[in-house]
């Protein structure tokens, strides 16, 4: 009696990839497999054929995928999209796709951590709100305007806050694959924006924690 081995399934959050590390996982996956690129219903056999047909620098999904078709048989894939990162193989090629997913976790942002359940979108809900709420009474109580205009502007400033916790259109993070060197010549700000947002983010944070806290304290 032998134990049947179990297959390799593994879920990471957005991760963000340049042609150099495409091509690292390539090579991974091409040492005595035949390996394929799919974006969007299109197989390709390089990156650069990828980027010659579609005509773009940056692009938020990929599918990586490799097979052997000869003893030992084994197959794997890597299907990166703007939610996460899934990584399957089964027990021939495990120890590859091992490799490849530790990889891949060094490319994950710090604030692109994306974890399953719903409890992560009540508290990146209630964030919104709370930041929707603060901002409103700081206009409300410190805005140099008239009492009705500032009180208009604090409730618009809270109705768009509001909206976007429960829509959830502002997220940082999603997968991004830049079809370029990582040292190249994507502009400062596609290279840093969701970098320099999360700055802003957490100062307009830190300061409206601060200020409330010093009104509770006077």
């Amino acid at each position: 009696m032998r134990r049947v081995p179990d297959n390799l399934a593994i879920t990471l959050p957005p991760v963000h990839l340049h042609w150099d590390d495409v091509e690292h996982i390539l090579n991974r996956f091409s040492d005595g497999m035949e390996a394929l690129i799919e974006h969007r219903g299109f197989n390709y056999d390089s990156l650069k054929e990828l980027k010659d047909h579609i005509k773009h620098d940056t692009i938020s999904e990929i599918k990586m995928s490799a097979r052997r078709r000869e003893p030992p048989y084994g197959s794997l894939s890597v299907h990166v999209n703007a939610d996460g990162v899934r990584v399957w193989a089964d027990h021939a090629v495990a120890e590859r796709a091992t490799l490849i997913t530790e990889f891949l976790r060094s490319r994950v942002p710090w604030y692109s951590w994306r974890p399953e359940g719903a409890w992560w979108y009540g508290v990146q809900g209630a964030l919104w709100a709370f930041l929707a709420m603060a901002a409103s009474v700081a206009i409300a109580t410190l805005a140099p305007l008239p009492t009705v205009p500032r009180l208009i502007l604090a409730a618009i400033v809270f109705l768009l806050g509001s909206s976007l916790a429960v829509t959830m259109r502002v997220w940082i993070g999603g997968s991004r694959i830049h079809l370029c060197p990582s040292v190249s010549h994507i502009r400062f700000w596609e290279r840093n924006r969701e970098k320099i947002l999360v700055s802003i983010i957490s100062s307009i944070f830190s300061g409206l924690v601060g200020f409330l806290l010093g009104r509770l304290t006077h």
